[in-house]
């Protein structure tokens, strides 16, 4: 679907995870809900809309009918899967469900009939191919929406995304489609890892990087790279129990995250002065309930605690600045450091939001800040 927005503005990233995949040039300080763009903005109605539009776009460009036709070496579209009625009367994360675990099948089907060009990859065009890359990655964001079924589909998307990049590998090495693996590597990693895509996921990113640095297709210095990133996503991924740190409050108190009680607690990694944490506290306390409860009244009531973390170093600043935090919050830094080694957390770009259940369970792992609000909406009123 090519009218997907491309990621309009961005987040800041810290000191060694300063790159960005081509499609998104530099790192910086912007918007994070405008960078979360059409993925982002999603809760009840508005999600069923989008997935809804979103399948009705794909099915119209799809070749339906009798079988597909080579038309003299034009490009074809790209076939993407239809969800039975039954599937779609279940509602937009079924559709995206159903979709996720079926999206690649027919384009790997080599027994169709597409045209042979050196140009096309597997008869569609390079655009259309990211193109397909990136719906995909939309539809998995939309299955992400709800913890609990993305983690019982954790084995199909593996099966999925290991049967693509192993297809694609086949068709690269037999020289059916030599540039395919490659390209699909470099969009799958746009898509589910660079630190500003609306639709990143390290848990689903550091499978595709476990295949990708043991694959002879790929350079031994990116076999590296990949597999030091999949490392990095290893740290607390969804459904984990968060790693407990220490942090201090700005009359000097040292507490710790899990000593942290309530139903839900919103775990912010920011930096004093910067706009997009600013917008993202903006956002968070002018959410409400369908019964009209803002996040203070959830925070008096047990149902939500936010936990603000600073993790860098200028801690004259962060003491400067805290007094704009909002004060029932837990607003602190990282004394000792540990937060900025990445040996518990990855933070790749500040701000980052986490969601954890009464248990410290993850739930959603460095989220646009829209998902975390639609979640608690439907269960904190």
């Amino acid at each position: 679907m090519s009218d997907n927005p491309i990621f309009s503005s961005c987040r800041s990233a810290r000191a060694g995870f300063g790159f960005s995949r081509a499609g998104f040039g530099s790192v910086c300080v912007g918007s994070e809900s405008a960078r979360a763009g059409f993925a982002g903005r999603r809760s009840g109605a508005v999600l069923a809309a989008a997935v809804l539009v979103f399948f009705v776009l794909i099915v119209s460009s799809c070749s339906c009918g009798g079988g597909r036709t080579d038309d003299g070496g034009q490009p074809v579209a790209f076939p993407f899967p239809e969800a039975p009625l039954m599937v779609q009367q279940q509602g937009p994360v079924a559709v995206a469900e159903y979709l996720c675990g079926h999206f690649w099948n027919d384009y790997l089907d080599t027994s169709r009939i597409f045209p042979d060009s050196d140009t096309l990859f597997l008869g569609v065009t390079r655009a259309a191919l990211k193109d397909a890359v990136r719906n995909y990655a939309y539809l998995a964001d939309v299955v992400s929406s709800d913890p609990e079924v993305f983690l019982s589909n954790a084995a199909t998307f593996r099966s999925t995304l290991e049967n693509l990049l192993g297809r694609a590998a086949s068709l690269s090495g037999d020289g059916t489609c030599p540039e395919l693996f490659r390209c699909l590597a470099d969009d799958l990693s746009l898509y589910f890892y660079d630190p500003n895509s609306p639709y990143r996921n390290e848990e689903l990113y550091a499978f595709i990087a476990s295949v990708l640095a043991e694959s002879p297709l790929v350079d031994e210095t990116l076999r590296g790279r990949y597999r030091f990133e999949q490392g990095l996503c290893s740290l607390n991924p969804p459904g984990s129990v968060a790693s407990d740190f220490a942090f201090t409050d700005r009359d000097g108190k040292v507490s710790t995250m899990h000593s942290v009680n309530a139903d839900y607690t919103i775990m912010f990694f920011t930096n004093p002065g910067c706009n997009a944490c600013s917008q993202i506290i903006d956002m968070l306390m002018s959410f409400r309930t369908s019964s009209g409860l803002g996040l203070s009244d959830l925070i008096v009531s047990g149902k939500v605690a936010v936990l603000n973390i600073y993790i860098d170093s200028d801690i004259e600043a962060w003491m400067d600045y805290s007094a704009s935090y909002p004060a029932d919050w837990h607003n602190g830094y990282d004394p000792y450091g540990i937060l900025r080694d990445n040996s518990l957390y990855a933070i790749r770009a500040i701000p980052s939001l986490y969601l954890l259940d009464s248990g410290k369970r993850v739930l959603f792992k460095d989220a646009v800040p829209e998902k975390v609000i639609a979640y608690l909406q439907k269960r904190v009123d």
